[in-house]
Parts: structure tokens; C-alpha cells; sequence
């Protein structure tokens, strides 16, 4: 399991943990029946507090997308395909949103969208401007920022 957190992130660290580790779930890197670093593992490996881990864990078990287990740990429970398809539409709707925004502030028309959407649908090259080394996405398409704590969980990935 790999988590990469911001220190200069508005996002509460046990945000980021729990939508890290929920991304990792439904893009199936962590599968049904994986087991999670225990508590202290992880606040240990990510040097945050048991009280954030436990929060990011305690969220994710409300969600049903993880179960602790006595004996057993903490362990990945099956997929929920309605709930990841929701969360999914949700995430297409945002990036669309913000497609959107970006052609209204550079005034390009929603036929340029459209055909723009179309070609990388259909996987044809187009020219997309690199980003500044300094302003790189993480996995999640999240920014990150220069102050960034990231480490593997050791025994996990």
C-alpha cells in the first residue's frame, strides 16, 4: 500500500489517508480480503497520529469498504459495484466541471471541447502542454505540493 500525504494540503490528513486507501479498493491495487497495516503500523510508517488512522479506518468501516476483524485485522472487504459506480459518476462529474471552467476562462467554444473529449476518448494523440515539474499530480489527479510525506507501508505492496 502506498500513501502519499501533504503537509500543506487544506485536506485533513485522515482525508487523505482514507481516499488514498478507498482509490487503492476500487482500482483494485488493494482487493477483497487484502489486510491493512494495523493502526499503529500505519500512523507509525505515514509519522502521524494513531487518533488520524484510526479516524481514516473508523470512516472507511462506516462506508463498508473495510471491516476489522478480531484476530484477523483489518481486512478489504468486496467492492460495492453501485457504490463505485457512484463515486466514479462523481469524479467524471467534477473533472468534466472543471474541463468546463478551464474552456469558458481560455473562451473555447463546447464544439472544441466536444471534439477535445472525443479524441482523447478515442485514444487519438493530441498536444497537451507538460506541467511544470513543480506542480505534478499525484495518482489521484490530486496536486502535490513541494512539503509532501510519502512512504510505503512497510509489508504492505
Amino acid at each position: 500500500m502506498h500513501i502519499v500525504l501533504s503537509n500543506t494540503s487544506a485536506e485533513p490528513m485522515y482525508e487523505q489517508i482514507k481516499d488514498q486507501i478507498r482509490s487503492q479498493i476500487y482500482s483494485g491495487e488493494l482487493r477483497e480480503g487484502d489486510a491493512l497495516p494495523s493502526l499503529r503500523e500505519l500512523a507509525r510508517d505515514l509519522q502521524v497520529s494513531v487518533i488520524t488512522t484510526t479516524r481514516a479506518y473508523n470512516d472507511l468501516a462506516a462506508e463498508g469498504v473495510i471491516a476489522t476483524r478480531q484476530g484477523r485485522g483489518t481486512l478489504v472487504l468486496p467492492v460495492n459495484a453501485s457504490r463505485m459506480q457512484e463515486r466514479l459518476n462523481t469524479r467524471i462529474t467534477t473533472a468534466l466541471q472543471d474541463a468546463i471552467e478551464a474552456a469558458r476562462l481560455g473562451d473555447l467554444s463546447l464544439d472544441h471541447l466536444q471534439t477535445t473529449l472525443a479524441e482523447l476518448w478515442n485514444g487519438s494523440p493530441r498536444e497537451i502542454p507538460a506541467r511544470s515539474r513543480s506542480h505534478a499530480k499525484d495518482q489521484g489527479g490530486r496536486d502535490r505540493h513541494p512539503t509532501v510525506t510519502e512512504r510505503r507501508t512497510a509489508g504492505h505492496g
